[in-house]
Parts: C-alpha cells; sequence; structure tokens
C-alpha cells in the first residue's frame, strides 16, 4: 500500500461531510472571506489545513508518526438567533460524528482522528460561523516515505 497524503486524507474527511447530505458546499482550502452561506437553509462547510508535528520512533525499521491539526468552518445564514445556534449545534455534531473514528483513506488511525467543536463567531449577523477543530494521524516507515505521486 503506498502511503498516504495529508491532502487523502483530507479528501476522505471531505467526501465524509459532502455525503451527510447537510451542506451546500464543502470547499478545500478556500479562503472563508470569499465563502458565504447560499441560502437560508443549507449551510456551507469550509475544510483547511491546518499544523503538523512528526514524532519519531524507534525500532526496525524506523518510523514516524505525522499528525495532521485541520479545521472545519461551518456557515449558515438565518434571521433567528435561537434557530440558527440550535441548527449550528446539530449541524457541528453531524459533522463530528462523520469525522470521529474513521480511518481517513484507509490510512489514519481511526482511534486518533477526531474532530471536535469550538468557538462560534456570532459578529456577522445573521450568518455565524462556527469552527471546529480536528486532527488525525498516520504512520510513515522511515524518514524518506512520504508519497511523492502526482
Amino acid at each position: 500500500m503506498q502511503p498516504s497524503r495529508d491532502r487523502d486524507c483530507l479528501n476522505a474527511a471531505h467526501d465524509l461531510l459532502v455525503a451527510t447530505d447537510e451542506f451546500d458546499l464543502v470547499p478545500l482550502d478556500t479562503p472563508i472571506a470569499d465563502l458565504r452561506a447560499t441560502s437560508d437553509s443549507r449551510a456551507v462547510a469550509l475544510l483547511e489545513c491546518g499544523d503538523q508535528a512528526d514524532e519519531s520512533r524507534t525500532g526496525s525499521p524506523v518510523t514516524l508518526m505525522h499528525t495532521r491539526q485541520f479545521t472545519v468552518t461551518l456557515a449558515l445564514r438565518v434571521e433567528e438567533d435561537v434557530v440558527r445556534s440550535e441548527a449550528l449545534e446539530r449541524l457541528a455534531n453531524v459533522a463530528c460524528n462523520a469525522i470521529n473514528g474513521q480511518s481517513l483513506a484507509g490510512q489514519t488511525f481511526f482511534d486518533q482522528t477526531w474532530l471536535k467543536t469550538g468557538k462560534t463567531d456570532k459578529s456577522r449577523h445573521p450568518e455565524w460561523r462556527t469552527v471546529l477543530s480536528g486532527q488525525f494521524v498516520y504512520e510513515l516507515a522511515g524518514y524518506t516515505d512520504a508519497n511523492t505521486s502526482v
């Protein structure tokens, strides 16, 4: 099996969010300033890469544990504050349920793949945005095992 890439794992997370059929759009690495919810009843979920960390594990062969942080920003436009708040909470739970415990691209450790809800930005009435943070971890066999395929 070919080693994974962060992009493969993010594409798998994207596919899981799309499969929920809860979002009008699920773009990857698009500036949030360029997006807004496309209707009053459906949300946008923006998936973005974050920081990464690599930890060496000794053994034969030497392995590298690769951890990638990512965010999912949910944006929803609804006039009523209570309705919007409840809808964003439900959508955050949908996104977390879709990703938590998955082996993304068949490569990540399922027990280290997670997404959790975070802060909600309420400054753009009637649109609110909730940022969820997550991570996934996969193993590379050695320091030069990164996938360089196109």
